[in-house]
């Protein structure tokens, strides 16, 4: 009897043993993979913010003005002061396309800008009365990527809001907000990666895995890579002129790229 009453103590004890280490090992790992979550949230936010401050800035859609210090000529960049005239320029010409100041070239980028109409009415008394009126309509200019990434090939979004004034000229500076939209997913991903690989000669290699039938294809002379999602087929802009050499990907799965970028051409290899 006391054999057996030990004998089962013991496996009682092994039992739980094994509990607790298969307990400690699902939660190890768990917190591993959240950690790793948390790390990729992180760099989309960051990265995010990161593209919206570039976009403000006068390299990209940002009022720039020197100014004359000691007889020195400075450039005096406001980031929250956008200039009309580059927002005339970009809806015109990157209305559904990338935008090429975005220095994250992963993620997909799309701008609104909005400004605010106001009546103004004043008048000024004394010998004379005279009534001034002043009557700015509301504007709007959108541009950057329309198709993102859906259904499982989506990932993050992130939108940014802020308030801002549009330079119009010295006597006219309307106030307004801009919303920006950053968007990370399986085609925003390969897409910067294809133009990554186009802008430098060699190598490069990257791994991700594909939810839908991905390919690339020319239309109006430009290069785009394109998803057949539930919904229909997307297409998104590549910045990459050159020639490219890329087989359709049929199946989903876990796909290994490499690129080998030359002079008119750039063939990728899955």
């Amino acid at each position: 009897m006391k054999s057996e009453s030990s004998f089962f103590v013991k496996s009682v004890y092994l039992i739980l043993v094994i509990i607790l280490i298969a307990f400690f090992i699902n939660r190890t790992v768990y917190l591993n993979f959240q950690s790793e979550e948390d790390k990729e949230s992180l760099k989309f936010y960051k990265s995010s913010y990161e593209t919206v401050g570039v976009l403000l800035s006068s390299k990209c859609i940002g009022y720039n003005e020197n100014a004359n210090i000691r007889n020195e000529q400075i450039k005096v960049s406001t980031y929250k002061i956008l200039d009309k005239s580059k927002l005339d320029f970009f809806s015109s010409n990157f209305k559904g396309f990338k935008i090429p100041c975005d220095n994250k070239t992963e993620y997909g980028i799309r701008v609104k800008v909005e400004t605010f109409g106001y009546n103004i009415n004043s008048e000024k008394y004394g010998n004379t009365k005279e009534t001034i009126q002043s009557v700015v309509q509301p504007e709007q200019w959108e541009f950057g990527i329309n198709d993102f990434s859906e259904g499982d090939a989506f990932s993050k979004l992130i939108t940014v809001t802020s308030p801002v004034i549009v330079f119009y000229d010295r006597d006219k500076q309307v106030p307004g907000k801009i919303t920006v939209e950053v968007v990370s997913g399986e085609m925003e991903k390969l897409s910067g990666f294809i133009d990554s690989s186009c802008s430098s000669l060699g190598q490069s290699k990257t791994e991700m895995y594909l939810h839908y039938p991905t390919y690339v294809e020319r239309i109006n002379n430009k290069n785009f890579i394109c998803m057949d999602f539930i919904t229909g087929k997307k297409c998104q802009n590549l910045v990459c002129e050159k020639e490219i050499e890329f087989s359709k990907i049929e199946s989903k799965g876990y796909y290994f790229f490499e690129s080998n970028s030359q002079i008119n051409k750039v063939k990728i290899k899955s």
